[in-house]
């Protein structure tokens, strides 16, 4: 992968693509998109359960990170105060209040607006056994 970071996330989750999409719109840079069911996953050092779980963002020369840190990231991307809340997402003890509210948010999407029963966390295996079975999805935010 080379040039803008890529963000992937669940092409299958409704609240996950509203959300994406709102966030598209109020960001200044705009890294490239892919719904995870749409990506080579073991090209990108990723597994379906780890990004069933929690977005990803991948940078250039960069480990993975997921979550909380994937968003971190995409805010360090910006310009403005909202690069100095990436900042200091990534710092404890905000970096800890942040992944318990990711981890609440992704728990409970499939009860959030927006949201589809492919939302559900705890129905990602089965899903994700369905997609890989046929064509593959290939929805992009980009």
């Amino acid at each position: 992968m080379k040039g803008r970071p890529l963000l992937v996330f669940d092409g299958d989750c409704g609240f996950c693509l509203k959300s994406l999409a709102w966030l598209r719109r109020r960001v200044a840079f705009w890294p490239e998109t892919v719904s995870w069911q749409a990506a080579d996953l073991d090209e990108l050092g990723l597994t379906e359960e780890t990004c069933a779980k929690a977005i990803q963002w991948i940078d250039e020369g960069e480990p993975p990170v997921g979550g909380a840190l994937a968003f971190a990231a995409l805010f360090r991307y910006q310009s403005g105060p909202i690069r100095h809340v990436g900042t200091a997402m990534r710092l404890a003890p905000l970096r800890c209040v942040a992944q318990v509210c990711y981890r609440l948010t992704a728990r409970n999407r499939h009860r959030l607006p927006g949201a589809t029963a492919a939302c559900s966390i705890e129905d990602r295996a089965v899903v994700s056994q369905v997609k890989r079975s046929g064509a593959p999805d290939r929805r992009r935010l980009s």
